[in-house]
């Protein structure tokens, strides 16, 4: 209690706002479970007995900012400091006490409250205690059936601290898994990049699979042997393949040097590279079921299980609400997943004409492809020597080659059209395109020999 005081005390908002509560208001939720644990809370949260509104505008009054209505029916209102990052929200309890309102929250860690005027922990449900022994209790069945997505909440907050949850809790999320159905794309969205964003967030598949909820999210899944160049199953392989993405995204720089901050990106607000990047490792191959085939040998093939996959895998990440930008790089990369194995095939002779075709086949994501390259061997367990060779090999060709000559094209369209009097469109595309790749091929080196190509590709396209 001690330490609580001193953090609730010395957190600047906090003390910035005491002195303008009624009594009767009270610190709860996420921002005074992270107080205690010595963390900087995100946002603050409190319940108000007194007006809502009234206590909203006297605290944004004092930021300099403005009050607004998150939800008027619940009588929750939020207040956004200017040039910070820190939320307010002040919300009307639900119930007639202060024990009342925590005993309909979703965990007990989440359930505490500390009195901002008498300066007290009201804690009825032992969430102080699961907090420091590090458990994860769900507080009633009735929370996950008011709000099903808690569900996921309760693995990711397990994820997120490290904690374990308890055995009736366990109990609990695999009689209520079900319900996730019910939940929209949207808000299944966020808790599921919430917890890859955590650094070993990918557990988060493990974690749905023992509690009955990824076939219920992923139904195009299903449990089933892939043959004799895989060691472990289809699911077990894409949960293991997810994890070892982990691995390769802490080595970026030893496969991809000059990466840099590249999966620290964001292609939407809150969704960085490298999340995306666990995901597309999880589902890249959703296509295998509907692809299977047996031979007279009885061997099992997934032929064009990628193109399946990446049709399927655009429709789970529509489902899911994720940006246009967001979906591309998913699909796209479950799309290009065999390429760089079918290079390896080619060994020492790979070629420049069919790197530059997998670089261009995959601009916006080829970090992506090659990372979970890497991490699709590591959960295969069979030709990692040769995919960590042509990884490297691609990326050298790639940073030292391709980029420079991205910058400074043979030909442009403006040259087509002026020198040889082509007229705009995708021909003229297509040209520019087999330029640069017969410039790949070491059979073009300048201007004239461009010009060259194309005018004797007019007069004689055979």
């Amino acid at each position: 209690m001690p330490d609580l005081l001193k953090n609730v005390l010395n957190n600047p908002v906090i003390s910035q706002i005491t002195d303008l509560l009624d009594q009767g208001s009270f610190l709860v939720g996420g921002s005074l479970r992270d107080l205690q644990k010595g963390l900087v809370p995100a946002d603050i949260d409190l319940v108000v007995f007194s007006n809502v509104w009234r206590t909203a505008q006297r605290i944004a009054r004092s930021f300099g900012a403005s009050a607004f209505w998150m939800d008027d029916a619940r009588g929750m209102a939020r207040i956004a400091p200017k040039g910070s990052s820190i939320k307010i929200d002040c919300a009307a309890p639900r119930g007639l006490t202060i024990d009342e309102d925590l005993s309909k929250r979703d965990i007990t860690i989440n359930a505490m409250a500390f009195d901002l005027g008498k300066q007290t922990l009201v804690d009825p449900l032992g969430g102080m205690r699961d907090l420091e022994e590090g458990r994860i209790r769900i507080i009633s069945e009735n929370s996950l059936v008011d709000d099903p997505l808690r569900i996921l909440r309760c693995m990711r907050f397990a994820l997120r601290f490290g904690f374990f949850i308890d055995r009736k809790s366990q109990g609990l999320l695999r009689s209520a898994g079900p319900l996730i159905s019910e939940v929209s794309g949207e808000r299944i969205r966020q808790e599921i990049i919430g917890a890859l964003m955590l650094p070993d967030g990918a557990d988060i598949f493990s974690l749905m699979d023992s509690y009955g909820l990824l076939t219920i999210l992923f139904p195009d899944y299903v449990e089933m042997d892939q043959g004799r160049h895989h060691k472990w199953g289809l699911i077990e392989h894409v949960i293991r393949c997810a994890r070892e993405v982990e691995g390769v995204l802490a080595r970026s720089e030893q496969w991809l040097p000059g990466v840099g901050g590249y999966f620290a990106e964001q292609t939407e607000k809150g969704v960085s590279r490298g999340a995306l990047l666990k995901l597309a490792a999880f589902v890249h191959d959703i296509g295998k079921p509907s692809s299977r085939s047996v031979d007279d040998k009885g061997d099992i093939h997934f032929y064009g299980h990628e193109k399946t996959g990446a049709v399927i895998a655009g429709s789970i990440m529509q489902k899911l609400r994720f940006a246009q930008a967001s979906r591309r790089v998913v699909t796209g990369v479950t799309g290009q997943h065999m390429r760089v194995l079918g290079l390896c095939g080619q060994g020492s002779m790979m070629t420049t004409c069919s790197m530059y075709r997998l670089i261009r086949d995959t601009q916006g994501y080829l970090p992506e492809v090659l990372c979970l390259s890497l991490a699709d061997v590591y959960a295969t367990g069979t030709g990692v020597d040769q995919v960590e060779r042509a990884v490297s090999k691609i990326w050298r060709y790639y940073t030292e080659t391709f980029c420079a000559q991205a910058r400074d094209p043979l030909v442009s369209g403006r040259d087509l059209i002026d020198c040889l009097g082509m007229e705009p469109g995708p021909k003229l595309g297509r040209c520019l395109k087999m330029v640069e790749e017969k410039r790949a091929q070491g059979l073009l080196h300048s201007r004239a020999d461009a010009l060259a190509f194309i005018r004797q590709q007019e007069t004689d396209p055979s």
